[in-house]
């Protein structure tokens, strides 16, 4: 129970993250950017709500247990290998870089949405991978 509790937490602080980021934005005069950018992720974190509830929902009626010990041995799994692969990535990049002297002029928002993309697809497959064995 307390589990539930702290995701409800977390979620919570991200929507108001998000909502904050937004208004910042907002403010600074982007108004069409941060509307956009608060209408996407609202929708997003709403429709993922709803079908997380409905799975559990799903898995209530069925008898079965919504939360179960096993799936957060998985997900830890998954985060490790997720976290190992990513640090080897870094690691060669970095090191192909440095040996290769390449000076590039990019923002440095490109390579972390790049990273944080990596991450998420790594973490999902791995899950996904561990989930079927």
């Amino acid at each position: 129970m307390i589990r539930i509790r702290w995701r409800f937490v977390v979620y919570v602080l991200l929507v108001i993250a998000l909502i904050a980021a937004g208004v910042v934005r907002i403010c600074a005069g982007d108004v069409v950017s941060g509307t956009s950018f608060l209408v996407t992720c609202l929708v997003v974190f709403t429709a993922a709500k709803v079908l997380e509830q409905r799975r559990v929902r799903k898995s209530k009626e069925s008898g079965m247990v919504p939360y179960d010990e096993r799936d957060e041995a998985r997900a830890g799994k998954a985060a490790l290998f997720t976290l190992r692969i990513l640090l080897l990535l870094l690691t060669v990049t970095m090191l192909i870089v440095y040996t290769v002297g390449v000076n590039w002029e990019i923002p440095v928002i490109i390579p972390v949405g790049i990273i944080l993309f990596l991450a998420s697809f790594i973490l999902r497959v791995s899950y996904w991978i561990l989930n079927r064995m």
